[in-house]
């Protein structure tokens, strides 16, 4: 709800961070086939460049034609076509993951990028996604007026039991089973070792349902659990 908002609202930098393995690309995936025809899109999913280079990548996801040159000419060639995507009614998103890899530099780029704007919107939204690192990479005070300007701050937790219960019946469900293959016990057993972070909870899960079928039980039990852990 936050990144629908902070985009139909023309916001200038959104953050959505969270542990490895907690959801953050499965969210922005939902995201990203929520937007409506008059959102552009541009996913930059190794940000490990130079401004020059992430400018250029920008420029290419978005297909806006750049025949190559110096930062300056990609960063007026964006803005142009930014001016232009407004005349149009369109908005235009940038999505970076794994942003903390970011280079300090480079996101000060990306701040000024963000000073294009009419008087009360901003033509382009910049949505940074990474893990909990990236949150205290904007704490430096070199990037205060970066920080300043993030309008919505949203953080992935970990599932708590009743919600890996919940979590693990939905995929047993979505995969053509009951939604009961594992008792309370084993549910307790997965939510203890995966600490609630999705993704180990579906490796545990997975596991443990292969023990299940190698010993020809319809349930997961607390033993299985643990021997998935193991």
């Amino acid at each position: 709800a936050n990144l629908e908002f902070g985009v139909r609202e023309r916001h200038g930098f959104l953050l959505l961070t969270g542990e490895v393995g907690t959801g953050k690309t499965t969210l922005v995936r939902h995201f990203l086939s929520q937007v409506g025809p008059d959102v552009r899109t541009a996913v930059i999913l190794s940000p490990a460049l130079s401004a020059g280079e992430l400018f250029h990548a920008i420029l290419q996801d978005l297909e806006v034609p750049f025949a190559g040159g110096s930062l300056k000419d990609a960063v007026d060639t964006l803005a142009n076509a930014l001016i232009e995507a407004k005349a149009l009614h369109l908005k235009v998103v940038v999505l970076i993951d794994e942003a903390q890899n970011l280079k300090p530099h480079v996101l000060e780029q990306l701040r000024l990028l963000s000073n294009l704007e009419t008087e009360r919107e901003k033509l382009i939204t910049l949505v940074l996604v990474g893990q909990p690192e990236l949150r205290d990479l904007l704490d430096q005070p070199v990037l205060r007026q970066l920080s300043q300007r993030i309008t919505s701050r949203s953080h992935l937790e970990p599932l708590t039991v009743d919600e890996t219960r919940k979590y693990i019946k939905h995929r047993l469900l979505v995969a053509g089973g009951q939604g009961t293959e594992f008792d309370e016990a084993a549910v307790a057993r997965v939510h203890e070792f995966s600490g609630g972070v999705p993704r180990v909870v579906n490796v545990l899960c997975d596991r443990a349902l292969v023990g299940a079928f190698g010993r020809g039980l319809k349930v997961v039990d607390e033993g299985l659990g643990l021997a998935a852990a193991a």
